[in-house]
């Protein structure tokens, strides 16, 4: 996996319309350059994560429980969408790529990005996968505790790095090519302190990573080797990090970055040893007067049968039978029906605690969050939206509204960690198209595109209005727009955008057709109009970092 990075000129200019462009590309890549053949059976928790259908590695893991494969957040998107469980599979302990399996490859089961993960600055970038069925006789990798993490970081100790990624270094800059091995390979690198990994590395560079590496380069992890093992030894082997991003592969001043696996061991255990399920839930489509049920999953991930005792507080427009999930045998799970049933505009709020009658467990607490839709008619159709085949509803913490140029709808006005959402029910299959924008802080504040429940692109930042095309393939569509706010800073607008939605039907054939014709190769174009947002824009001094995913 790889990012790119694309820095944006600091510019002032004292004109109506604002234009800017990338001033140059620095490739981030996920990365074994310079390093050796590992000998058979060195390895046997190592993973190699495949595409289910066509079975091509794509990224590595390490096996650090017998149904529990830990691995890098940003392995798991694609295009800014999460993938699905269904559509990967796990081979442990696997040496040649090339050869059969050593062992079966097992489904996942269920994946779980840390709830902190920041895809634009790759900070906590770590996921646990669970497989589908238990490994037999396995033999797991334990990580490095954050004693022994500092005190090989302050001696610059050697440390390994393994995965069946390109062997071949480039250049930031430069020319890349690829030489991807089917023999899993293992290199020896000196880790850096956290001082000499800031002044290398700058504020890309964070408290949750360590970063490898030679000063004149030579060795390195690489593309392909995204989500595999960094290893210590320490009394055996321990796992001190995660392959995540670096600048370019084995180039002279440019180490390796690794997620500094000791600061999670808290998060994994949680997961991976106790009763589990999501910390928070949020009923977003649900009209006021109707009712909506969801289905949420609790976990027995200990070795432990549980009997579990429920307590709430909060809104009465949330309920559940608590005799659903009372009890749960170790290894299953249950599903919990919780119905949300807004009478009024309020948002809703509701607090469930779950404990276990065994004496060692620790509470657990579920927040419910209730954000009824109400309608959206009169101000889409005063923006000029299209309203034939489409219903339009707004949400959240604030509602959308016209803007003062009344041909855009704006995000409501939202404080830290709210959102403000617009839905557009679509009847029919066809073409969706609209123009959308933020002026926000990077990294932070974002504008989601969600199609039928998934995601399928984000923009945050200083972004100019851009054009998204994308096939709605259902009878009846759920298109939602979410605008989330996760600072306090607010030097921009911290507004999102959308402007001239249209919708045309038509069948899947007759869309890529027009795709082609319009030389349009993925959901988003760019280009579309400025519009008075230019404006908005005219005082700002800015930089920007764009990440882009590519797939092994």
């Amino acid at each position: 996996m790889k990012y790119f990075v694309i820095n944006l000129l600091r510019v002032f200019l004292l004109v109506i319309c604002v234009h800017y462009s990338s001033a140059s590309a620095r490739e981030i890549s996920f990365r074994i350059v310079g390093g050796q053949e590992s000998q058979v059976n060195d390895w046997l928790w190592v993973v190699s994560l495949k595409n289910n259908v066509t079975q091509n590695h794509f990224c590595g893991g390490s096996l650090i429980g017998d149904r529990w494969v830990l691995t890098a957040a940003h392995c798991l998107f694609k295009s800014g969408n999460l993938k699905l469980a269904s559509q990967l599979t796990a081979t442990v302990g696997e040496y040649d790529l090339s050869s059969a399996m050593v062992t079966p490859a097992r489904r996942i089961q269920q994946i779980y990005i840390h709830p902190d993960y920041n895809s634009s600055t790759s900070v906590n970038d770590i996921a646990l996968l669970k497989l589908a069925s238990s490994v037999n006789n396995p033999i797991f990798i334990s990580p490095a505790d954050n004693e022994v993490t500092k005190k090989a970081l302050a001696a610059t100790e050697y440390v390994t790095v393994l995965g069946w990624g390109s062997t071949i270094p480039y250049s930031s800059y430069g020319p890349i090519t690829y030489n991807f091995p089917n023999i899993l390979h293992d290199v020896e690198i000196p880790l850096m302190t956290d001082a000499m990994c800031t002044k290398t590395l700058g504020s890309t560079y964070t408290a949750e990573m360590i970063c490898a590496g030679l000063p004149e380069g030579g060795k390195d992890s690489c593309q392909g080797d995204s989500g595999g093992p960094l290893v210590i030894q320490e009394n055996g082997w321990k796992q001190i990090g995660i392959v995540s991003w670096g600048f370019g592969c084995a180039t002279p001043g440019h180490p390796g970055v690794y997620t500094r696996l000791a600061l999670y061991s808290e998060w994994v255990n949680s997961i991976s040893r106790r009763i589990y399920l999501p910390p928070d839930f949020e009923f977003n489509n649900t009209f006021i007067g109707e009712s909506h049920s969801e289905t949420i999953i609790i976990e027995n991930n200990s070795e432990y049968n549980a009997s579990l005792i429920f307590t709430a507080e909060g809104s009465n427009y949330f309920s559940y039978n608590a005799s659903d999930c009372a009890f749960i045998e170790t290894n299953k799970s249950c599903g919990l029906i919780i119905t949300y049933s807004p009478s009024n505009t309020n948002i809703s709020h509701k607090s469930i605690t779950i404990n276990s009658e065994r004496r060692d467990s620790t509470a657990l607490q579920l927040s419910l969050l209730g954000l009824p839709l109400r309608d959206a008619t009169g101000i889409a159709t005063a923006a000029a939206f299209q309203i034939e085949n489409i219903a339009w509803f707004t949400g959240g913490y604030a509602p959308w509204q016209l803007t003062p140029a009344d041909n855009t709808l704006q995000s409501g006005d939202i404080a830290n960690n709210e959102k403000s959402l617009l839905k557009a029910q679509v009847t029919g299959s066809g073409k969706l198209s609209f123009d959308w924008a933020t002026q926000s802080e990077s990294g932070f504040n974002k504008l989601f595109l969600t199609v039928n429940g998934v995601i399928y692109s984000m923009i945050d930042g200083a972004e100019y209005f851009n054009t998204y095309n994308v096939y709605l393939n259902k009878k009846v569509n759920e298109v939602i727009w979410r605008y989330e706010k996760k600072t306090t800073v607010s030097t921009l607008a911290d507004r999102a955008y959308v402007a001239n939605v249209t919708f045309e039907e038509m069948t899947k054939d007759e869309f890529d057709l027009w795709a082609e014709r319009n030389e349009v190769t993925m959901s988003n174009s760019g280009g579309g109009a400025m519009g008075w947002l230019s404006f908005l824009l005219l005082p700002l001094l800015f930089g920007r970092h764009f990440y882009k995913f590519r797939e092994y």
